[in-house]
């Protein structure tokens, strides 16, 4: 997951021109949706990743909040949306937030 997100953070800025650049954060983007549509299906009828909570969750939502700040299509995945509403409710997920003044 974390790679995908590399042009979004700039490493095709080496091109050195926009419309490639563009290309290639939208291709990022498009990637990325297909990702987090897996990711949607693996949580259809679980509250966790992999059944139980797990480090797989709070990197989840790390990504999640940078899809949601960098315009990926997060649409409809309904799945992905309850486990992002639940991590944000979460005491420890706040108190981190609240840290690193997030």
């Amino acid at each position: 997951m974390h790679p995908a997100f590399h042009p979004i953070f700039g490493s095709t800025r080496y091109l050195g021109e926009d419309k490639a650049i563009e290309a290639s954060t939208d291709n990022a983007r498009k990637k990325l949706r297909s990702l987090f549509e897996r990711l949607d299906g693996q949580l259809q009828g679980r509250d966790w990743l992999t059944g139980s909570r797990s480090i797989a969750d709070p990197y989840l939502f790390v990504t999640l909040r940078w899809a949601r700040a960098s315009g990926v299509d997060l649409s409809g995945l309904d799945n992905l949306e309850r486990f992002f509403n639940r991590m944000s409710a979460d005491a420890g997920v706040v108190a981190a937030m609240g840290a690193e003044g997030l």
